[in-house]
Formats: structure tokens, sequence, C-alpha cells
């Protein structure tokens, strides 16, 4: 009886086991569903928060943009009136600019007319004494020399230390007959201003045509003139004295001169260079070079198969085409004799211009009241440019006479001021030009070789024979042929390795058989790539040949034409080149015309 009810004690705990599993069970949902409504329920409170800091963040974007919108507008405004504000300043900076710019002009004006007014009336008497009727005047009574006289002691004590005054009335002692006064009036003229009262007295002289003594004070000009700062009524001068208007006294004097300031010129470069002919060649040999621009572009061949020796071929032909250039230049430009011309106007001018040039201290304040004139036009701005204004042209000889030499257009000079220029620059200028010839024919190669293709042949410097050339160029054909030919014959079958692989494909062919499958497929494959590479290598030598051949031929005829092209060339070249030192040798016994200096000298008028 034992036995039964100890399974069915067993089967009631294990029933009432579950039955707790299931209360616990229900009540775990029973808490589940309290946790979950519990979630819903903060879920719920979390979505309703969300919504509201939806709501802030819009509002807060709302306030940002209307922020943002009212900052641009801020900024706007604050740029504009910055803007505003710059411009005030800056209008307000320069009509203060204007405004003392006027003033200063009104202090300059009043000082100009304090200090200076007086010379333009000493300029106006003086070139009414210069004018001959003045002269003439006083000869026929048409005035009297008290009248003259009293005007001229008027300005002169107005304005007494102004060069003019006193040289203006020497001229009105002279005109009356009172040496002793006209005397002391020169004294003290070349007292107050040298270098323009004695050119005054030359040119005043000349227009009385007193030759003579317009020649002496046109010496004692040109002996305290410094050749390095020349001033801008020198050119007028130079004109006058060229063109004997003041005499062929003073056109000897001012040769002279000139021969002079070009040796001191000559000496400067020769002490800093340390070599005589080598000043000549430094200080000409850019201008003579730049008579020329050619370029070698025609010798494209010849420059190729000359290797290294084209450097000095074609310096050598340069030069020699520049020294023909400037040979045909000079010849062309200073051969002709200056037709005379027997008026004054020249000197004339050069008078009026001296009298009419303002002095140091005229210039300065001159320069000034332009510079402030310019202010007041620009509206206060600053000119950028510094006008020389009145400020006197500064002029170096040394460059002078190489600008009348060689640019004509740019010294501005006419024809008898240039030949002058030329003759006192002819001994270092010919000099240079003998340098340039030597340097160029002694660059004149004994031989050229030229290099085609690993060949080389020697020209001569005069050109070739054709039967020379004809030669040169067959044994260029035949050295051609016979590398056409090693190559040809380089080009053999490899026998070893061509049955090394017919051996290979023939072993592979059989194993394939023997394996046969998939891997039989592929041994049989490989063999026949094998045999395919040892059959292209017997029947490629014939092509690879034909191919070395064919190029051979074009090789053939492309290095003829090079060397056919490189021998005119250098027939070309030689012939520019001897004709270059042939025009050298030329110029070398021609000389410049001589100029009024070679006119027969007429006595002075008394």
């Amino acid at each position: 009886m034992q036995g039964p009810e100890d399974p069915q004690e067993d089967l009631a705990a294990l029933l009432d086991a579950f039955s707790d599993v299931g209360r616990d069970v229900t009540t775990l949902k029973e808490r589940q569903e309290q946790d979950r409504s519990g979630v819903a329920r903060e879920l719920s409170s979390l979505q309703t928060n969300v919504s509201g800091i939806e709501d802030r963040l819009e509002s807060v974007a709302d306030d940002v943009s209307r922020t943002e919108t009212s900052l641009r507008a801020v900024r706007k405004t604050t740029e504009a009136t910055h803007k505003a504000l710059e411009d005030f300043v800056e209008r307000y900076g320069r009509d203060q600019i204007v405004a003392h710019a006027q003033a200063d002009l009104t202090r300059l004006t009043i000082e100009w007319t304090a200090r200076f007014a007086q010379r333009q009336h000493t300029r106006a008497l003086a070139r009414g004494l210069a004018h001959a009727l003045t002269e003439d005047a006083l000869a026929r009574q048409l005035t009297d020399s008290a009248t003259i006289e009293a005007c001229l002691k008027e300005q002169f004590l107005l304005e007494p230390t102004f060069w003019l005054a006193p040289a203006v009335l020497a001229v009105a002692a002279e005109l009356t007959g009172d040496s002793r006064k006209a005397a002391r009036a020169r004294s003290h003229a070349l007292t107050l201003g040298q270098n323009k009262a004695t050119l005054f007295f030359a040119l005043i002289s000349s227009r009385r045509k007193m030759q003579a003594e317009a020649a002496h004070w046109m010496d004692s000009y040109l002996g305290g003139l410094d050749a390095s700062h020349l001033g801008e009524e020198f050119r007028v001068v130079l004109e006058a004295v060229a063109c004997a208007e003041l005499g062929y006294d003073a056109l000897s004097y001012a040769r002279q001169a000139m021969n002079r300031w070009d040796r001191e010129r000559n000496a400067r470069i020769y002490a800093r260079h340390q070599g005589g002919n080598v000043a000549n060649l430094i200080r000409w040999e850019p201008w003579i070079v730049r008579r020329t621009e050619v370029a070698a572009t025609g010798f494209d061949a010849l420059r190729r198969l000359s290797g290294d020796g084209w450097e000095l071929l074609e310096e050598g032909w340069e030069t020699a085409s520049a020294v023909q250039a400037t040979a045909g230049f000079l010849r062309e430009s200073y051969s002709e004799q200056p037709t005379m011309d027997t008026g004054n106007h020249r000197s004339d001018t050069a008078l009026r211009h001296l009298i009419g040039q303002l002095d140091p201290d005229e210039s300065e304040v001159q320069e000034q009241m332009r510079r402030l004139k310019r202010i007041i036009a620009d509206g206060g701005r600053t000119p950028a440019d510094e006008m020389s204004g009145g400020v006197a042209d500064v002029t170096d000889f040394g460059a002078l006479l190489e600008l009348a030499v060689f640019e004509p257009e740019a010294a501005d000079l006419e024809y008898p001021a240039r030949l002058l220029a030329l003759h006192s620059a002819w001994p270092s200028l010919r000099t240079a030009v003998a340098m340039l010839t030597r340097r160029s024919r002694s660059l004149v190669p004994d031989h050229l070789v030229l290099h085609v293709d690993g060949w080389s042949c020697q020209l001569t410097t005069p050109s070739n024979t054709p039967d020379e050339r004809e030669r040169l160029l067959r044994e260029l054909m035949t050295y051609v042929d016979d590398r056409t030919s090693a190559s040809v014959r380089a080009v053999a079958p490899l026998w070893p390795r061509i049955l090394g692989g017919l051996a290979c494909a023939l072993l592979g062919v059989m194993l394939g058989l023997w394996l046969q499958g998939s891997v039989g497929g592929i041994v049989i494959t490989v063999s026949l790539f094998v045999l395919i590479y040892a059959v292209w290598g017997v029947v490629s030598v014939p092509v690879r040949r034909l191919l070395i051949r064919q190029d051979g031929a074009r090789r053939r005829i492309q290095v003829a034409a090079d060397l056919t092209a490189a021998f005119d060339q250098h027939d070309a070249l030689m012939y520019q080149w001897q004709s270059g030192l042939a025009a050298a040798a030329r110029f070398g016994s021609w000389s410049p015309s001589p100029g009024y200096g070679s006119v027969p000298r007429q006595a002075d008028a008394p």
C-alpha cells in the first residue's frame, strides 16, 4: 500500500508547487501592468515636457532671427556712419590741405613778387637791348643814351644780386661808348654769375657781329663748365656754336673743349679698369652691339652639328655684323656736309633762352608754387609725380655725346651739333670699332668640326668645293650604310633558345596527352605557347631586319639633309662674317664730314 501512496503525494506536492508558481506569475503580471502604466504616464509627461521645450525653442529661434535682423540693420547703419565719418574726415583733411596750400601759395606769390618781379623787367630790358634796332636807334638818335642809362641804373639798384642787371648795364655802357663803366659792370656781372654772364656776353657779341670777342667769351664760358653737370642751356648753345653762328674761332674753341671733356671721361674709365684701349671698348661696345639685334635663327642645322664650336662662331659673326651695322649707320648719317645757314636764329634762340632762364632761387620758389597749384587743382591730394618744373636740367656731357652720335631723336640736336659731337668722340669710337674688328677676325676658325650621328668631318674656313662636299656626303652615306649593315647582321636567330623551346613544347604535349583531363589541357596549352614563341624566334628575324633597313634608309636621307643644310648655312654665315670684316676695313679709312670747321674762315665784322 505504501508504494502507490507515495506517487500521489508527490503529484499533489507538484500541483501545489505549480499553483504557487501560477500565483507568482499572476503577481508578476500585475506588477508589470502597474510598472507599464507608470512608464506610460512618465512617457506622456516627458512628451508634454518635450513639446513645451520645442515651443520654447521655436520661440527662442524666432527671437534669435529677430536679433540677427536687428544686428544686420545695426551693422549696416554703423558701416554707413563709419564711411560717412571717414569721408568727412578725409574731405576735411583735404580741405585743410587745400586751405594751407592756398595760404602758402599766396605767401609765395607775394614773396615772388617782392623778390623777383623786378627781374622780369630786367629781362624785358635785356631783350630790348639785345635787339639790333636798339643800337640802330642810338646811332640814328631815335633815343638818347641818358634815357637808357637811367633805366638801367634803376633796374640795377632794384636787383643788385641778379647777374643780368649789371650785364645789361655793361652792354648799354658799350653802346653809349663808356668803356670804363662797361668794364666795371662786366666785372660785377661775372662775380654774381660767371657762367651765365660769360655766355650772355658771348651771345651779345655774336649778335653785334663781333665774332672775335664772341669767341673769347665762348672760350671762357666753356672753360668754366663742369662736363658732368651741364645746364639746360648747353644744348641750345651747342647748336648755335656748331653752326658757326658765333664765328669759327668759337667753333674751334668748342671743339677743343669737347675733345678735352671726352679725353677726361676716357681717363676716368681707364682709371677704373686699368686699360686705355679697354676703356674705349667698355664705353662704346654696348652702343655698337645695340645697332644690330640679329639672331642666329637661320643656322639651326649648323648650330646642332657644330656642338661646342658654335659659341665662338656665333660671337665672331655677331661682332662682325654689329660692326658692319655701326659702320653703315655712321657712314649714312654723318657723310653729308651741312648746308650753310647765314642766319643767326640759333644764337638768338640761345640768347632768349638764357635771358628767360630762371636762377636757382627763382626755380626753387617756382617749383614750390607749381606743386601747390597742383595740390589745389587735385582737391588736396598730394601729387604722386615730382615733376621737374623750373628746375634746371642737368646733363652729363658723356651721356649727351653718346646720345647725339647713336640716338639722334633722343638727343634732340640738329645735324651740325651731332656732327660736332661725333668729331669729339671719333678717336675713341674708331679705336673701339677697330678693337671689335680685331676680336671678330681673331675668332675666325681655321676649320669647323661637324658631328653627325657619331660621324665627324672638318670644314675649312674657305668654303669647300662642290667635289669636297660630295666626298664628305659619300663618306657619311658609307658610314650610315655600314652602321645599318652591322645592325642587320646583329639580328640572328637564337638557336639554343629556339631548340630548347621546341623540345619543351614537344615534351609538354606528350605529358598533356598522358595526363588527360583538365591538367593535361593546361599543360598542352602552355606547350603551344612555348612552341609559338620558338617559331616566332625564327620568323621575326627577317621582319626585324626589314625594319632596321627601313630605319637606316630614313636615317640616310635625314643625315644627308642635315649635312647639306649645315654646308649651306656655313657658307652663308662665313659670307656674312667676311662681309662684316670687309665693311669694317673700309670703315677704317672713312672719316665723318668735317662740318662747318672746313669752311674757309671769314673776317669778323668791324
